[in-house]
């Protein structure tokens, strides 16, 4: 267990016990001064802060995800889904522009052109680029699947009317996102934020080792893993509870294959008590570096409702003392960048492919044809896949990092040593859910995460080894930047950021509005520049591309 002595653990008598196969908690609550006895916040010390709830629950059958062996579309809602949204903002309403939005969604997961429509949106509705929106999934495997997410998960293929029903609910997952983003931008109001740590016990090592291999699923109980949960706490200037956010480093798979009713697991489930207990508010839910974390014990229902009692009343008696956290200050308004690490997999030989062409699993006969028909297609495999990470710095207290894909514990622990900020939080899960990222120390150990879940994600093979220190060095790079990849710089600050060797320099002849998306240049000896723009690239409008020719009419050294 992992802990951190900045949060004192608050007080609180709390009971809770299974009554007619449900869970009910009894909450006695002290009451506290935000900001100590006696003290509101400042104006200085506020932000403006909105949270929104939107019901996603599906209103036809479905076929759930996480599972291959699920065939049937869900026959019943044990308990409802729910996008929500996190919306923080500068506290001057002209300065909207830098706001940063975290939204969590009850699911599998979600898809690289989710996030990237999502943020298209964003950034036309609200001014505000892809570094500032972070869309995080609960990974809860009772919950449907998605369009374009573990293609190659089901050993027996959709029919076309669950396939429909599939691309159907993706839209209304999307249509939820929206309404929840403006719902929260909508609700802001003056706040203080504060972060705080509490533990929860319930996530376990899931990778059974003998002799340093990877042997199956089941209990490590030597194995890493993290206790904490991290929460990011938003009051009014009054004192009283909008929202929070809370982390925790754990899969949401208490239900098994057999489970085929809609559930947001442990997950859901503690964001929806805790909003029962604290009316008016909500609580957004962040899944940590969890991908080798089971909950424990599985398997039931009422498990999942007892890991959502264990989580609910850790934060809770946290939420009773808040003058014991830190306040993040306003001047740490958080610094957003966004970018890329390209991870390499292993490419597989052709043996390999003909090997799984003759398997006798139908996923591995798919993944086989799948890699056979790229081949044909684009002459090759791909050779690398499009990492998203973000970092959002506040100050020097904290630095929170998300993840795609499905990101195990070891890069949790490392990022902590490599981030200068007195907290680091770690969030997978993000973006785009594209395949398990494991750790270089897992690669000996082999294993489903390093091999088995590629064939599911339909990813070449194993990342290469290296990928780890990749992901860690791009991380400090973005961090580190000093304009986010995702900005365009205006072209004083594109010229300053070029660096050559002291023989060279680099001059500013020509920029927007003059050109633009060129894509080709050429000097011709009477001086002038041909450039050739193609504005319409790859979709193609009317009009098409087209060349201009700049000259020096002046001689002041500008086109």
């Amino acid at each position: 267990m992992l802990t951190n002595a900045r949060c004192r653990q608050g007080s609180g008598k709390r009971s809770y016990q299974p009554r007619g196969g449900k869970l009910v908690l009894v909450w006695l609550l002290a009451t506290a001064t935000w900001l100590g006895v006696g003290r509101l916040a400042t104006a200085d010390e506020l932000w403006r802060v909105g949270f929104a709830k939107v019901d996603i629950t599906p209103t036809e059958p479905l076929r759930l995800s996480g599972y291959a062996v699920r065939v049937e579309s869900h026959t019943g809602v044990a308990d409802p889904l729910a996008a929500r949204a996190m919306v923080i903002s500068p506290a001057d309403a002209d300065d909207d522009q830098r706001s940063v939005l975290l939204v969590s969604i009850d699911s599998i997961g979600v898809t690289s052109p989710m996030t990237v429509e999502l943020s298209d949106w964003m950034q036309k509705r609200y001014g505000v680029t892809r570094d500032q929106l972070v869309v995080c999934s609960t990974h809860s495997h009772a919950a449907p699947h998605l369009d374009g997410l573990l293609r190659n998960l089901y050993r027996q293929p959709s029919t076309q009317q669950q396939t429909a029903a599939t691309e159907r609910y993706t839209q209304q997952v999307a249509a939820g996102m929206r309404a929840a983003i403006e719902a929260a931008w909508a609700a802001r109001q003056p706040a203080q934020l504060a972060v705080a740590q509490t533990t929860a016990q319930f996530a376990i090592n899931r990778r059974v080792l003998k002799n340093g291999q990877w042997t199956g699923f089941g209990e490590q109980a030597d194995g890493p893993v993290d206790h904490r949960v991290q929460m990011m706490i938003a009051r009014t200037a009054g004192g009283q509870l909008l929202g929070a956010s809370f982390l925790y480093a754990c899969h949401c798979t208490t239900l098994g294959g057999d489970f085929n009713q809609i559930s947001g697991d442990w997950a859901g489930l503690s964001a929806a008590r805790l909003e029962q207990l604290h009316p008016g508010s909500v609580f957004v839910p962040v899944i940590g570096c969890g991908a080798d974390a089971n909950p424990n014990p599985r398997g039931t229902y009422e498990m999942a409702q007892q890991h959502a009692a264990e989580l609910v009343t850790a934060i809770q008696a946290k939420l009773a003392q808040p003058q014991a956290c830190v306040a993040l200050a306003a001047e740490a308004f958080p610094v957003a960048h966004f970018g890329y690490a390209g991870l390499a997999p292993e490419q597989p030989t052709a043996a390999q492919i003909e090997d799984y062409a003759n398997s006798e699993s139908p996923n591995e006969q798919r993944w086989a044809e799948h890699m056979l028909a790229v081949k044909r297609e684009m002459g090759r495999l791909p050779e690398t896949y499009p990492m998203p990470i973000h970092t959002w710095q506040f100050g020097d207290e904290l630095a929170w990092v998300f993840l795609g894909g499905e990101v195990v514990v070891d890069y949790q622990l490392q990022m902590e040593k490599e981030l200068p900020t007195r907290q680091t939080w770690v969030a997978a899960y993000s973006d785009d859910v594209f395949a398990y990222v494991a750790s270089q120390r897992m690669r000996s150990e082999g294993g489903y995460e390093v091999d088995f879940s590629m064939i599911y994600y339909l990813q070449p093979g194993r990342w290469q080894n290296g990928t780890q220190s990749l992901i860690v060095r791009r991380v400090r790079e973005i961090f580190d930047e000093e304009h986010s990849e995702e900005r365009p710089l205006p072209p004083q600050a594109a010229l300053e950021a070029v660096h050559v060797p002291d023989a060279y320099r680099v001059e500013l002849v020509a920029a927007e509005p003059l050109v633009q998306d060129p894509i080709n240049l050429a000097f011709g000896v009477d001086g002038r520049v041909w450039v050739v723009e193609m504005s319409d690239y790859p979709l193609g409008t009317p009009g098409g591309g087209r060349v201009k020719w700049l000259a020096d009419e002046d001689g002041d050294g500008r086109l």
